[in-house]
């Protein structure tokens, strides 16, 4: 249900028609790209560093690892991380009520998915208690 949720809400965030628009400061014109490449960026090391872990379902599978390096040393889910990025990305260049209101309704979602991810990995991998301690969610830990 939650991955139908996500997928449904992205959809939604790229195709939303963009009426009730806000008007909003030039510097989003750059931020906007800028969002959008570091999220495809972000994924695509996301995805070279699960190579056969991959899957779109928040339950690890019985032949997956655990992955802490590479983009994964940094941020626990950097696949969702990419999907934050590029929704800010869509949201800032098609700026509207409705975008941001579907902007929010995905990190709620992916936070939600993330936990339960979290659960499952706790139950499979020992040792990922200590990994959670020490790397961000999303983003890196300051």
């Amino acid at each position: 249900m939650l991955v139908t949720l996500q997928f449904g809400t992205l959809i939604a965030i790229f195709t939303h028609p963009s009426t009730g628009s806000i008007t909003y400061p030039q510097v989003v014109d750059v931020l906007g790209p800028i969002f959008l490449v570091s999220g495809i960026l972000i994924g695509m090391l996301g995805v070279a560093g699960l190579r056969r872990s991959l899957s779109i379902f928040p339950t690890p599978s019985t032949s997956a690892t655990l992955i802490t390096n590479g983009a994964y040393k940094y941020a626990r889910h950097p696949m969702y991380t990419a999907l934050i990025l590029i929704a800010v990305s869509f949201t800032l260049c098609r700026l509207s009520l409705l975008g941001i209101v579907l902007f929010f309704g995905l990190l709620i979602i992916l936070f939600i998915k993330s936990r339960y991810e979290e659960r499952m990995l706790a139950r499979r991998f020992n040792e990922y208690e200590a990994y959670r301690k020490t790397t961000g969610r999303f983003f890196p830990k300051l």
